[in-house]
């Protein structure tokens, strides 16, 4: 990892925020209110994945929050490269949808991290519900809520199949050009599981699966090098 570079001032500081969602019409507000809370972020933009429940309309509710429906489910690296092509600030924030317990305050964490020069920043989020605390503790090189510079996102090699490997490529292309990274703890922060969102054994199934495909976004073999990545991201900061 390469060391950081030199610190920028949060005062210079203008980001843009990019909120991929699908069907969190009940929680999407609790995320974007702490947004909108903070003044370096000067745009807020929702990517609703084909969503069919009303997330869009309760994003749109909210003053100076712009809504982009996908007519389909497209996965959360088209969402997010849709919205970051729509984005017109030099820092990127992404965030994920589901947050639990989202504040002000853990955003200005982010951000003032992020000032300190290093190239990305990632929210370590707390621990799982109760069933996966003991398996998905946190895990930083998973998070979806990272800010980094939009010059080095838009170098990232993703493919045009991609869905599901939205983090990995990014943390691939860190790790292979020595790009420095850091993490922003967030231990009161967590995204509900499966099993909360739906009847319990069906979420369990749609947990352990969405977990197989990340893992294995690049097919079977692809598991080894994920693990490995996941292993190299926490110990760097660690």
């Amino acid at each position: 990892m390469s060391q950081h570079q030199s610190p920028r001032r949060y005062e210079d500081l203008q980001v843009s925020a990019i909120v991929p969602a699908y069907n969190e019409a009940k929680n999407i507000v609790n995320v974007l209110v702490p947004l909108r809370q903070v003044t370096a972020i000067r745009e807020i933009i929702v990517v609703s994945d084909g969503s069919t429940d009303e997330t869009a309309q309760a994003a749109g509710s909210l003053g100076g929050v712009r809504v982009i429906e996908l007519p389909h489910n497209l996965g959360k690296t088209k969402a997010v490269l849709r919205g970051v092509n729509e984005a017109e600030h030099p820092a990127l924030l992404l965030i994920d949808a589901d947050l639990i317990n989202l504040s002000r305050r853990h955003v200005l964490d982010l951000l003032h991290k992020y000032c300190e020069g290093w190239d990305m920043v990632i929210m370590d989020k707390g621990g799982q519900p109760w069933v996966f605390q003991r398996v998905l503790q946190s895990v930083p090189a998973l998070s979806g809520t990272r800010i980094l510079g939009r010059e080095h996102l838009l170098r990232v090699p993703f493919r045009t199949s991609d869905r599901f490997q939205f983090e990995n490529r990014i943390n691939d292309h860190f790790l292979r050009n020595h790009l420095s990274i850091a993490v922003s703890p967030a231990a009161e922060i967590h995204d509900p599981r499966k099993f909360v969102k739906y009847p319990f054994w069906q979420g369990l199934l749609l947990d352990l699966k969405g977990g197989w495909e990340v893992g294995t976004s690049d097919g079977p073999l692809s598991l080894f090098r994920n693990l490995r990545t996941v292993r190299r991201i926490r110990k760097l900061v660690e």
